[in-house]
């Protein structure tokens, strides 16, 4: 699917809590423009929540197709996305070049779950979204942010604050018990990879010497080599939105070229927080109590359950572990980890579609798969 001009206002947030970092927060608006003037479809915002390495722009062409893909169903629809907003994690993206001495001076400190989860918190109480009480929330989180949105949703229920997310939609997310698996059994399973990835991460190269060099050398390597091209686009060539000039505060002796904005060490360091994984594991079944959670999975994925384990998922029933009443459980075919990237117009397609499920009144907890060969 093409993509169209989005309408975007850039921000600067300052989280007061925890260790006072600032983020850059982007603000997509007009996503519903393309509706009929006499369209009765109830208005959502949405949230989105990037994972490790990556940046709050990648969600753009899963954004440019979502808003064609309203305009094309129309009146067929009840709820509608009308605004979103992305925020870098503060280790990651403009978020990083804002606290690049803060991040050095605490020795390169991972910036947690919960330290983003912090930067959406204070962006609902920001002022920046002026009707955030009246149309709700829907948090869509992909990756490592999947963390970010159950942490974001117990801490407003923790607060007891009026509850302004709808539905969660969680897109590839680590860490997910099942009802074959315990909270302890997957963080042991995740503890015996993550050394593996962080070394692989570590050892990549993230130093090229000009922006067209790295597109084209990323467009030959994995992950790269299966994204949308208009992400690859995004995160090299076009307005250095994953890229910055050398010399930085991590390379002071390179003095030209280009790096990623996220420095590897802490895109590895994601790999590395066991209390946050097991707390993780253990929150989201008791979220799935209060709200609607949505899974979605892809078929070429490291993290995707087993197919048993996805069809106890997807109905619901029990097998060694009571089974978390997930609204929806969907797999993706012919995609990678990087669902977003890999397949932006299937993915604004299971969101829109997640987001008017639950609206319809469709309580149960069933199995969708897209296109797919299984």
């Amino acid at each position: 699917m093409s993509g169209i001009q989005l309408k975007c206002t850039t921000h600067t947030l300052h989280i007061p809590e925890g260790e006072f970092f600032d983020v850059s927060v982007k603000h997509y608006g007009e996503l519903d423009e393309g509706l009929a003037s006499d369209s009765k479809a109830a208005r959502v915002i949405l949230f989105l929540a990037h994972g490790a390495g990556l940046h709050k722009e990648l969600y753009e062409p899963f954004l440019s197709d979502l808003k064609v893909l309203q305009t094309k169903r129309g009146n067929s629809l009840s709820k509608v996305v009308s605004d979103a907003w992305a925020i870098d994690c503060p280790n990651h993206g403009d978020s990083a070049l804002l606290n690049e001495k803060k991040l050095l001076a605490s020795n390169n400190r991972f910036t947690s779950p919960t330290d983003y989860a912090q930067a959406f918190l204070a962006l609902m109480d920001s002022g920046l979204i002026p009707d955030v009480g009246s149309r709700p929330i829907v948090f869509v989180g992909h990756s490592a942010g999947t963390a970010t949105v159950i942490f974001s949703a117990a801490e407003v229920i923790a607060r007891r604050r009026p509850l302004q997310f709808a539905s969660l939609i969680l897109l590839e997310a680590p860490n997910i018990a099942t009802p074959l698996a315990s909270p302890e059994d997957v963080i042991a399973k995740w503890n015996e990879h993550c050394p593996f990835y962080v070394k692989v991460i570590n050892a990549k190269k993230d130093k090229f010497p000009s922006k067209s060099a790295a597109l084209a050398q990323l467009r030959t390597r994995l992950p790269y080599n299966t994204w949308d091209e208009r992400a690859l686009e995004l995160h090299t060539n076009n307005k250095e939105h994953g890229l910055r000039s050398l010399p930085t505060m991590f390379y002071p002796e390179d003095k030209t070229g280009f790096t990623t904005k996220c420095y590897k060490l802490h895109e590895s360091a994601a790999f590395s927080s066991d209390e946050d994984s097991l707390k993780l594991a253990r929150t989201l079944p008791e979220l799935c109590k209060v709200l609607p959670v949505h899974l979605v999975y892809a078929e070429n994925s490291f993290l995707r359950p087993s197919h048993e384990e996805i069809t106890l998922l997807s109905t619901g029933k029990s097998a060694k572990y009571p089974c978390p009443p997930y609204a929806s459980v969907t797999l993706v075919p012919d995609a990678g980890h990087l669902i977003v990237q890999d397949a932006p117009s299937v993915t604004a397609e299971c969101v829109l579609d997640a987001i008017n499920l639950h609206s319809k009144g469709n309580e149960t907890c069933g199995m969708r798969r897209l296109l797919s060969r299984l």
